[in-house]
């Protein structure tokens, strides 16, 4: 017996430090494709590029919907994180605050629109 709760006091021990690596489905339902996604902790300025693994050329996300990817973001990154996506027509938008604990499907066309509805 006494062997057996040290056996689960050291896997409880062990499972403490595992952190939790979260996944974004990027859909990109905009007409440009996207050659490059980036994420980093809210108000940090080192920009972590991410993969964007599952893409039908492996090189960029395609425009028009056809273009998705599952992305996973850095170990302990928590639940908070700011996107900066770059356009294949050198645009770039910066999506702040992403939450994704709470939001596992990013849609990059509807983002950018807000964003634009924003500036104007």
């Amino acid at each position: 017996m006494r062997y057996a709760l040290c056996v689960v006091a050291g896997l409880l021990a062990s499972c403490s430090h595992v952190s939790t690596r979260h996944y974004v489905d990027v859909v990109n339902d905009s007409s440009d494709s996207v050659i490059a996604l980036s994420g980093e902790a809210p108000g940090s300025e080192t920009w972590k590029p991410l993969q964007l693994d599952g893409t039908f050329n492996g090189a960029c996300l395609e425009g028009g919907y056809i273009g998705e990817a599952m992305v996973a973001l850095p170990n302990g990154q928590g639940c908070m994180v700011d996107l900066l996506v770059e356009f294949v027509h050198r645009r770039a938008l910066l999506i702040s605050a992403v939450n994704v604990c709470k939001r596992n499907r990013l849609y990059l066309g509807r983002a950018w629109q807000q964003a634009m509805l924003h500036v104007t």
